[in-house]
């Protein structure tokens, strides 16, 4: 599966790795590889696939849960479509509370849900979606696990959610698209080496 998404990512531009002309993160760091996941939501078969990768990490892990938590603002659409799917609740978390009416920082009914689902399009550093868990069980919330489309995280992350005691599945990763990218002749041997040392000495950082 991660190597059949990441073929998807990149050949139509999701994912892009370019070793001269840098790209510039949202935190002002800079680097090789860039992820618009947002696109992925335009086209039909693409939104297609990323669900039934969803639902084929869910079911191979067993996962079982009241509701589906979308981390605010990227993942609320793929967590809607899958509560349409299993036909279940819907809520999102805020990545601060509402600053005005309620001030909620989870929005959706909560009554009557035990076990949520996270649902999170890219993990870097893990914090958005683990401040969304840390939300969640304030409320008595149970995380069971939280599904991400592209999994960027450093060791410090995993080690989070390890923490945590989340359990945390990526449909696909960096490493996979580097490898796929080389094997495909999206990059050569001397850029997927510079792509692999910058994952190495400057982990991906959400965009």
């Amino acid at each position: 599966m991660k190597e059949r998404i990441a073929k998807l990512f990149l050949k139509d531009g999701i994912f892009q790795i370019n070793t001269k002309n840098l790209f510039t993160y949202s935190d002002g760091s800079v680097g090789v590889g860039y992820s618009d996941t947002r696109k992925l939501i335009s086209d039909s078969q693409s939104r297609k696939i990323i669900i039934d990768s969803f639902i084929e990490i869910i079911k191979d892990n067993n996962l079982t849960f009241d509701a589906i938590c979308g981390v605010a603002t990227g993942s609320i659409s793929w967590a809607s479509w899958l509560a349409s799917y299993f036909n279940l609740p819907l809520i999102y978390v805020r990545q601060t509370p509402k600053d005005h009416g309620l001030g909620n920082i989870i929005e959706g009914n909560i009554e009557d849900i035990g076990r949520v689902l996270v649902i999170e399009d890219v993990i870097g550093s893990g914090g958005s979606s683990l401040n969304a868990c840390k939300s969640l069980s304030e409320e008595n919330l149970h995380s069971v696990a939280c599904l991400c489309i592209l999994d960027c995280s450093i060791a410090s992350a995993s080690q989070k959610y390890r923490d945590a005691k989340i359990p945390c599945y990526g449909i696909t990763d960096q490493l996979t698209l580097g490898r796929v990218a080389k094997d495909n002749n999206y990059i050569t041997d001397s850029e997927f080496e510079i792509y692999m040392k910058w994952i190495k000495e400057y982990p991906w950082r959400s965009a």
